[in-house]
């Protein structure tokens, strides 16, 4: 009976009758509660009715079932995270859309609304004339994004309590970084002491594209290294500008790469590519400048 109502709705739906079909599911899902395909469908009827708190509690309630199939995990997921940006929820819409990803990193609906959602804010502190982050309001960073705290990102504090090789001590008055790094010693770089940075700048800038794709591939972006990075083409002599857009191209490739760059100053940013506009590629340079959310 719920799958025949099911049928009914999405006909509905396919007539451009939202309500009737928000209506449909809603019997359906008196005789079927556990069915996660039904909360997803009728999220997507308030989608297409704006009605963005009842699509949050739909996709909520959906979630919190046994979902078998990928594909719908995927879109109560994408119409969750949808729901939450438009509510002003960034941190978790921002969460959502980075779990939909995970799940299907080929999914060009769920990358369009991430990149759309990024984008927006940038634009947004671009145009302002007020402050150094994007103008986003503080209450939508009281929690971060679980990514920032799961088991595979450390944190700054875990990092102050890793035991370090005697190669990865910043210790004296020189800089001598190992001849291959780990992900570990560049997110310590950010820390330096001002005295050791500049032979560090010319450190990070040197390593070709594919290094850093290797070393980030597994784990993800870091983002005190990338911190550091923007840092150092904005302060250090670019000896081959078309490498360092290469190597951005690639940081923009790797996972949370998104969630990194709403939290960067947009400020450092707009800065580093002014540093490489008259340096490099045209092309290279608009295709890297618009991947990173400058218009």
């Amino acid at each position: 009976m719920s799958f025949s109502l099911k049928q009914k709705g999405n006909q509905a739906f396919a007539d451009g009758s939202f309500q009737e079909a928000a209506n449909i599911y809603q019997e359906a899902l008196q005789l079927d509660p556990q069915n996660p395909v039904l909360y997803s469908n009728r999220a997507m009827c308030y989608v297409k009715l704006n009605n963005w708190h009842q699509v949050l509690a739909d996709t909520t309630a959906g979630l919190e079932l046994r979902v078998n199939d990928t594909k719908t995990q995927v879109k109560l997921l994408w119409r969750k995270g949808l729901a939450l940006s438009k509510l002003g929820n960034v941190s978790e819409a921002l969460e959502s859309f980075n779990k939909a990803l995970e799940l299907d990193p080929n999914n060009a609906t769920v990358k369009s609304e991430l990149e759309r959602l990024v984008l927006n804010k940038r634009r947004k502190h671009l145009q302002s004339e007020n402050g150094s982050l994007l103008s986003l309001t503080i209450e939508n960073y009281d929690v971060l994004p679980s990514e920032f705290t799961s088991n595979h990102i450390q944190e700054a504090d875990t990092y102050q309590e890793k035991p370090a090789s005697s190669s990865e001590l910043f210790e004296g008055s020189s800089f001598n970084p190992p001849a291959f790094p780990s992900v570990y010693f560049l997110s310590r770089l950010k820390f330096l002491p001002a005295s050791q940075k500049p032979p560090a700048y010319h450190y990070v800038l040197s390593f070709s594209p594919e290094t850093y794709s290797s070393l980030f591939k597994e784990g993800g972006l870091d983002s005190n290294f990338l911190d550091f990075f923007i840092e150092a083409v904005i302060n250090n002599q670019i000896k081959n500008p078309d490498n360092v857009l290469q190597c951005l191209k690639i940081f923009s490739t790797c996972k949370r790469f998104s969630i990194y760059l709403s939290f960067t100053e947009a400020n450092n940013i707009t800065l580093m590519f002014e540093k490489l506009s008259n340096l490099s590629d045209k092309q290279l340079f608009t295709t890297t400048r618009n991947i990173w959310g400058l218009p």
